[in-house]
């Protein structure tokens, strides 16, 4: 299996881990503008042709199991010139716990995403979430880690105690670190870390770090 971190959230790109890393294709590292005024403001032409997504989850859980009707996946897209376009949030139409493709992961899901809330309806033309994808949470990934002092959504003290988002898009030699996961007391600071299975009952949020291109599914 090959293990790969996604390099998004707030910086872009995509390097393979296989021992050691190294970046199989292009990789933009240039820092996201905040707003579409921004842009404007350093003459770039706002395009509502998405070049970047992000997978975000809301996931109620319970005995370890995914509570179906009280879960949800979003997709953020940005353009070329990393900005925001819009989100778009899905229901979950069907999850199917499975073995977890690695130690390092605790919970593994293979999801189904339902229809879309219409979000995005009228600024994109197609959606990358693919038909199905797996979703799991697990340890905090050392590149992950490095970064998550530049993520606003983390109290202080909350790098030390939330864990590792980990996605495959239903290929089972692929797998991506790209994101954290946590309740929201580990967000904020309090708590503490999640290290094996079953997870804690609660609300968790997983929040993707790193950004796929639009091509990447």
């Amino acid at each position: 299996m090959n293990i790969f971190l996604n390099i998004a959230a707030f910086f872009f790109g995509c390097a393979a881990y296989d021992g050691k890393f190294g970046a199989p294709g292009d990789l933009d590292t240039g820092l996201m503008p905040d707003s579409a005024a921004e842009a404007e403001d350093t003459g770039q032409v706002i395009s509502h042709d998405p070049a970047w997504w992000w997978l975000h989850a809301n996931l109620s859980i319970s005995k370890g199991e995914i509570i179906l009707e009280e879960s949800s996946l979003q997709v953020e897209l940005q353009d070329e010139f990393q900005n925001f376009i819009c989100i778009e949030t899905f229901p979950i139409a069907e999850i199917v716990p499975e073995k977890s493709p690695s130690e390092v992961i605790y919970s593994w899901w293979s999801l189904v995403p339902g229809t879309g809330a219409g979000g995005c309806a009228e600024k994109v033309k197609t959606m990358p979430l693919p038909a199905r994808l797996q979703l799991g949470v697990g340890d905090m990934h050392p590149e992950i880690s490095a970064v998550l002092g530049s993520v606003s959504q983390l109290s202080d003290g909350a790098e030390s105690i939330v864990n590792g988002a980990y996605v495959s898009f239903d290929d089972p030699e692929t797998l991506y670190v790209y994101g954290v996961a946590g309740l929201e007391a580990a967000f904020n600071g309090e708590g503490s870390l999640q290290e094996e299975a079953p997870l804690s009952d609660g609300d968790y949020t997983v929040l993707g770090v790193y950004a796929f291109a639009v091509t990447e599914k």
